[in-house]
């Protein structure tokens, strides 16, 4: 019994990939370059699983061995964890990076091979222990000399330092200047998805009301503009409430005229009857009375 109900699960393994398989399938993720992206964000994302759904259609259409969405996926993560075991493992010989590896390695970069760190065992290279280290020059400054010159020049140094920042001041205001009228600055936004949404203005139901606010209140004026509001508020549930009052008369008043309205036109309705049958009875007693 538990065996049959095994049998129609999801989990059901089934035969692993051919290498003509996996060559169809590098080739054709050579065409869906969305799919290698290292974006995240929901829009990205979309595009991603519709490039997967394509893939997989194309995939299908001439196999041997139908291959769903999510085999597909896990198949090329394999592929992505053999390249980054091939690429980075150091420690013994390594053998030589299958096709499917070099591929993905010049498609990935930086996600499959990884980054060397220097100051780590990356940086030992067949057994080397010896590591490049950058040659640091010392800068001394004679302190002796400078205060000769200094002395030497007495008074001097102060007026052309003076004068040498209001020259480099003066230079450098005229650059800014000149670039600001000369230079042209071209301004160009990104249209890919999402950060061309996020270029557009927020809506009234994400803009905040705090925001807007642009004046700072005293103690005492925020207690006035609460009591005010109040007063408002106050003044304003009282009007409602005198309005639906006067609507709730108005409404009974209606209902008693129609009231009214109604028993009048009943009560002339039997007087027109009854008129009307005395008519019909002295017409009757009339062709009696011919006769």
């Amino acid at each position: 019994m538990m065996a049959s109900q095994k049998t129609g699960t999801s989990k059901d393994r089934t035969t692993n990939f051919s290498k003509e398989e996996t060559v169809k399938l590098t080739c054709l993720l050579k065409d869906y370059s969305i799919i290698t992206s290292k974006r995240t964000d929901h829009a990205s994302n979309q595009q991603k699983d519709a490039a997967w759904r394509s893939l997989a259609e194309k995939f299908n259409s001439d196999a041997v061995v139908y291959r769903n969405v999510k085999q597909l996926q896990q198949k090329f993560n394999n592929m992505k964890k053999i390249a980054r075991k091939e690429t980075n493992w150091r420690w013994t010989t390594t053998p030589k990076p299958s096709e499917t590896t070099e591929w993905l390695n010049t498609i990935m970069g930086e996600s499959i091979s990884g980054l060397p760190a220097i100051y780590d065992s990356d940086a030992l290279v067949d057994g080397d222990t010896t590591l490049e280290m950058s040659n640091t020059a010392e800068c001394t400054i004679s302190l002796d000399l400078m205060e000769n010159e200094m002395s030497d020049a007495g008074g001097t140094a102060n007026t052309s330092l003076n004068e040498c920042n209001n020259l480099l001041n003066t230079e450098v205001l005229d650059d800014i200047e000149t670039d600001a009228h000369s230079k042209k600055v071209d301004i160009t936004f990104d249209n890919s998805t999402p950060k061309a949404l996020l270029r557009k203005p927020i809506s009234k139901q994400l803009s905040s009301p705090h925001n807007k606010r642009k004046k700072c209140y005293t103690p005492f004026e925020a207690r006035k503009r609460i009591v005010t509001h109040f007063e408002e508020k106050k003044e304003f549930l009282t009007e409602k409430k005198s309005r639906e009052e006067q609507i709730k008369k108005y409404a009974q008043e209606e209902h008693q005229q129609n009231i009214t309205h109604k028993a009048d036109k009943y009560k002339r309705e039997i007087e027109f009857m009854e008129q009307k049958h005395a008519l019909y009875m002295e017409q009757q007693k009339e062709m009696h009375e011919l006769k």
